[in-house]
């Protein structure tokens, strides 16, 4: 009997009686384990400490991750690196298997025994570790002081050591907020900064109840819901704004160096952040899309229609940066590549679940018809921006410009949990049109302005001209290096870092790419001749 179970005893039987027996226990070492002042047992654990919850969302979490993670793990090697993760509370707390038995040790001590369960159950392994904690904040002040969402951030940084870098957990608070970014949140859409006396608007997204109100920037926030927020954090705030859609939020705002507040009522819309700004200059419209969140597409559509209504004839051609783009949601990656495509293969996916084997095709007309398209890459375009990077040039429907990308080809599936958190697991790889696996390589510019090996400025021509005929001359050159780059093998590793090193990463947004772009999408003949270098598409798509 464990020692859980022997205070469970103690606790039924009469208190002289329970007194006289706990004297007994402990004189022959089974009494239970106590870290804090000699003969002042800790507070029952079960009342603390949430068990039923903890087990589900353990049992949840194994669960997803032996199904659905790209590399199949056994359950017990989770869950034993999930206990051991408990060290980061407390380091003196230990784990091991021992035969048939899972030992929890305190140093060199050991505490207490249980019985593994089968190596792949999940519920067993769940109760197994809810049993172990139990037992651990029994033997650990650490413990019993921990708080749950630490308790359980411990255990699940504990199993994803086994994890790439890609995979995460992120607790209750922080899986609200990734939420909020993927799928948009009930708000009245402004951007603030706080300041002693309120909460300064920086922005105002279009559309959104606030300009809908007439709110404007630079207007100060003094009150939320009839309550003072000067001073307060900016999170604070931020969850105060935020709340159910459709439910009703009262502000008092000052405006100007006019003392007058002025009250105003909204009903709270699902607001999504901005991903894309536009600007015009010379024709030549320009698209930053910073991220993919459940808008961006229609964000593009709605901005670049807009522009070509403005621009009409004289709209010469697409500038789609993104440079510095750390990428989203796949599906919306797969959108805004159909934008710009009637036809053909934009991605497949490859992993060990059933799910996760998909082709995704275009299906859709495109919106910029006969305009040419300029995509603009770095060293941070990653994941979904380096998806539409890759199924335009492999199209032939634009010419990428910049440096390597960063060479994130794996998708994200993500898992809520009981306890409100959420599983970010790897479960898939990206394959582009021409066949290559993204990971680990990323995507290759058709004309790359990051190497320093680029011809210099002839006399009368600029650094643009230069290396647009320079690629030229040596096309020949750039058809190996791209049939090395769509045939190197996925787990060549020392051949993929040879292969970026040609085109070597940068992270800033360097003027030349812009002159680049401009230069071929003002002339079409030179655009249509360094568009025919890019790959071409595989047949099968494989």
């Amino acid at each position: 009997m464990g020692h859980y179970q022997h205070s469970l005893v103690l606790r039924a039987l009469p208190k002289p009686v329970a007194r006289l027996l706990l004297v007994a226990l402990l004189l022959v070492g089974l009494g239970p384990a106590i870290s804090g002042c000699a003969g002042s047992p800790p507070p029952p654990v079960a009342e603390t400490f949430p068990v039923s919850l903890a087990e589900r969302t353990f049992a949840k979490g194994l669960r997803q991750i032996s199904e659905r993670y790209i590399e199949s793990i056994p359950v017990e090697d989770l869950a034993l690196e999930g206990l051991r993760g408990l060290a980061s509370i407390d380091d003196r707390i230990g784990v091991r298997r021992d035969g048939r038995r899972v030992t929890l040790n305190a140093g060199d001590r050991l505490v207490e025994r249980f019985l593994a369960p089968h190596p792949e159950d999940t519920e067993g392994w769940a109760r197994l570790t809810v049993n172990f904690l139990i037992a651990g904040r029994r033997l650990s002040s650490q413990l019993r002081a921990a708080r749950p969402p630490l308790i359980y951030k411990a255990v699940f940084e504990g199993m994803f050591t086994r994890l790439d870098n890609f995979s995460r957990y992120a607790s209750a608070e922080k899986a609200t907020d990734n939420r909020a970014r993927r799928s948009g949140f009930g708000g009245i859409g402004v951007r603030f900064r706080m300041r002693e006396d309120g909460a300064r608007v920086s922005r105002v997204f279009a559309q959104s109840p606030a300009a809908k109100a007439g709110i404007q920037k630079n207007d100060l926030i003094t009150h939320v819901q009839g309550k003072p927020i000067g001073g307060l954090e900016a999170r604070r705030v931020r969850g105060k704004m935020r709340g159910a859609i459709g439910s009703l939020i009262a502000l008092q705002i000052r405006r100007g160096d006019d003392a007058k507040v002025h009250d105003f009522t909204f009903k709270r819309a699902r607001i999504h952040l901005p991903t894309v700004s536009v600007r015009k200059k010379g024709g030549i419209i320009h698209l930053r899309v910073s991220g993919f969140n459940r808008s961006t597409a229609f964000q593009i559509a709605r901005k670049l229609k807009a522009a070509r209504r403005e621009l009409k004839q004289r709209a010469k051609g697409i500038l789609l940066d993104l440079r510095g783009n750390p990428g989203g949601l796949l599906s919306q990656a797969v959108r805004v590549s159909d934008l710009f495509l009637t036809n053909g293969r934009i991605v497949s996916t490859r992993g060990r679940h059933p799910e996760s084997e998909r082709d995704y095709l275009a299906k859709r007309n495109d919106i910029a018809r006969d305009l040419p398209i300029a995509v603009l890459i770095d060293g941070k375009s990653a994941s979904a921006a380096e998806i539409v990077a890759a199924a335009l040039q492999d199209q032939h429907r634009a010419v990428v410009i910049g440096s390597s990308s960063y060479g994130k080809g794996t998708v994200q599936t993500v898992a809520r949990l009981p306890n409100d958190g959420e599983l970010t697991l790897t479960w898939s790889h990206f394959v582009t049109p021409s066949g290559y696996v993204l990971h680990g390589l990323g995507v290759p510019p058709t004309v790359c302005t990051s190497n320093e090996k680029a011809p210099g400025t002839s006399p009368g021509r600029s650094q643009a001209s230069d290396l647009v005929s320079s690629l030229l001359d040596h096309a020949d050159a750039f058809h190996m290096r791209a049939q090395e780059w769509r045939s190197s093998p996925d787990g060549d590793a020392a051949q993929r870092r040879k292969l970026r090193a040609a085109c070597p990463i940068k992270f800033s947004r360097p003027k030349l790419d812009l002159e680049v772009a401009g230069l071929l999408i003002n002339n079409r003949d030179l655009y249509r001749r360094i568009i025919a270098l890019s790959p071409v598409q595989k047949a099968d798509g494989s």
